[in-house]
């Protein structure tokens, strides 16, 4: 009986996959901070991820009506994403992977709310880091911190002005 279980569950995951590599099968297209693109399945992230469910389907955001849904976030930390949530794996997430890269493909899977990802990446950073490295990683960590607490203040009422 497991032994069908475990083909069952083999044929499952092949047609998983071929959702991100068959381009029949892809009706959505990110399109990321460094000008590419990536296209993906809408009812399947709709179903694996709560942040594209809310996006797509459930939040009466435009995106949800969009072909096209723009990501802040460059291809390659999308495509590890996208991998993970077709595989359940970080494959694409190896220790070639360059610093920058990681810490893009971290700060991602914080806004899509995927802590796995989040803490993958982040016992590889503690695991791998070496002293060349720290600077690119807190030099990228900071440049982030700023851009977000920029965007949150924008937000702010002129009344908070005096608080800042």
């Amino acid at each position: 009986m497991a032994d069908v279980l475990d083909e069952g569950s083999q044929l499952v995951l092949m047609a998983v996959q071929r959702l991100l590599s068959d381009a029949r099968f892809q009706d959505v297209v990110f399109v990321c901070s460094d000008g590419k693109t990536v296209s993906s399945n809408r009812a399947f992230l709709g179903a694996r991820c709560d942040y594209f469910d809310k996006l797509l389907y459930g939040g009466g955001f435009k995106e949800g009506q969009s072909q096209e849904i723009r990501l802040q976030a460059p291809s390659s930390a999308v495509r590890h994403i996208l991998v993970h949530l077709h595989t359940g794996n970080y494959s694409t997430i190896t220790a070639d992977s360059c610093w920058i890269t990681l810490m893009e493909t971290c700060a991602l899977a914080q806004m899509l709310m995927l802590p796995t990802v989040v803490q993958y990446i982040a016992d590889r950073v503690l695991a791998d880091l070496q002293p060349k490295d720290v600077g690119s990683t807190l030099s990228y960590a900071l440049k982030v911190i700023t851009e977000s607490h920029c965007r949150v203040i924008a937000c702010l009422p002129a009344s908070y002005s005096g608080y800042l």
